[in-house]
């Protein structure tokens, strides 16, 4: 029989898988056409198992909405962990922006989705899944903030920048050109590098 512990690391896994699995299905599928066999089958968990962990395909919405809130927060944790002044932080959010353009030409941003696709039929889901922008948004202003922009210009720019990311998405995903979508991080990277030689 296994033990307590093991139980527990197995029924968080099952859930986890679920989440994951529903976070892909609702990206590329959408909230409505993704049903809760969908997810099962995706996740590997079987069907009659997944209301254990949850009772409702709403209620993985809101889970799939607390983990685009939580991947944010942690990779932008991971960033500020590793660069050491705000202008290479920025550029290094860009760049990792820049790394799934391809995923996004091809299948738009899953934020985004999440918080359009929610929007109508669970609201805090799509609350959760925009404070994913919230966050980028805040952490983008405060390392404006700290290389010497009044804290009303830093989330102006802020605000910018990641409108211009989404639009880039938006378009590149509708027309299938990443090509675009590359020239959008590419100047985004560019304009942090800008930014740190006018702090030298």
């Amino acid at each position: 029989m296994p033990s307590a512990t093991a139980y527990s690391r197995r029924s968080e896994a099952n859930r986890e898988h679920l989440v994951n699995a529903a976070a892909a299905l609702f990206w590329t599928k959408g909230y409505a056409a993704t049903s809760l066999a969908d997810i099962a089958r995706r996740s590997g968990v079987p069907l009659g198992n997944v209301y254990y962990y949850f009772k409702t395909k709403a209620a993985i919405a809101e889970a799939v909405g607390q983990l685009l809130q939580d991947q944010t927060r942690d990779a932008l944790d991971d960033i500020s962990a590793e660069h050491g002044d705000a202008p290479a932080r920025l550029a290094a959010l860009f760049a990792l922006f820049g790394a799934a353009n391809s995923a996004r030409t091809r299948s738009g941003c899953p934020i985004a989705s999440a918080a359009r696709n929610f929007a109508g039929q669970v609201p805090e889901a799509a609350k959760l899944a925009g404070g994913a922008f919230t966050l980028m948004s805040n952490w983008i202003a405060a390392n404006l903030t700290s290389a010497g922009r009044t804290e009303a210009q830093a989330q102006n720019q802020a605000d910018d920048w990641l409108a211009q990311w989404q639009g880039g998405i938006t378009l590149a995903h509708a027309l299938q050109d990443q090509a675009l979508l590359d020239r959008i991080t590419d100047r985004l990277i560019s304009e942090a590098g800008a930014l740190k030689a006018q702090a030298c």
